[in-house]
């Protein structure tokens, strides 16, 4: 048996305690680091796929704004009378090949959440006269996150 410096004995359990809380300890550690690193990992896919939708909208190319959504995703709205407006993939890329010299607006990720194999992000495309606030559903699907639905609000300034 030891001697604690407070003048506690202490024995042979209180060691195997010890050295296992610290190995055990470690390894939580290190799964704790790994699970850190993975949701980096996925906030940096997540992310990817809206710089995606970004550079399609921004530069007006058709060809980035198909790889970040994925087919079937449709584009809603609330439209001045109150009503859902829909607007569909091919109405949007028809709206963007018509309007290659739009001005360029200032893309920006408000924030995103993840959990498991959905994501939410808030975005904010700022143009000189307003700006489009984003609400992007993702999924994970085979392997990559897509956008499944956007929902967004034009502000006019």
């Amino acid at each position: 048996m030891s001697e604690h410096p407070v003048g506690m004995k202490l024995g042979p359990a209180f060691f195997v305690l010890a050295v296992t809380g610290g190995v055990l300890g470690a390894f939580g550690t290190a799964l704790l680091g790994q699970s850190a690193v993975r949701a980096a990992d996925e906030r940096a896919a997540v992310e990817k796929t809206i710089r995606q939708y970004f550079r399609g909208d921004v530069e007006r190319d058709v060809a980035s704004l198909e790889r970040a959504f994925h087919p079937r995703a449709e584009l809603l709205t609330a439209g001045a009378d109150g009503e859902l407006e829909v607007l569909t993939q091919a109405s949007w890329h028809t709206d963007v090949r018509a309007t290659p010299d739009r001005e360029r607006p200032e893309p920006e990720i408000v924030s995103v959440d993840i959990h498991g194999k959905a994501a939410m992000a808030k975005t904010r495309l700022t143009f000189a006269a307003g700006r489009f606030t984003d609400y992007l559903s993702l999924l994970k699907l085979d392997g990559g996150w897509v956008i499944v639905n956007k929902i967004y609000h034009w502000e006019q300034w």
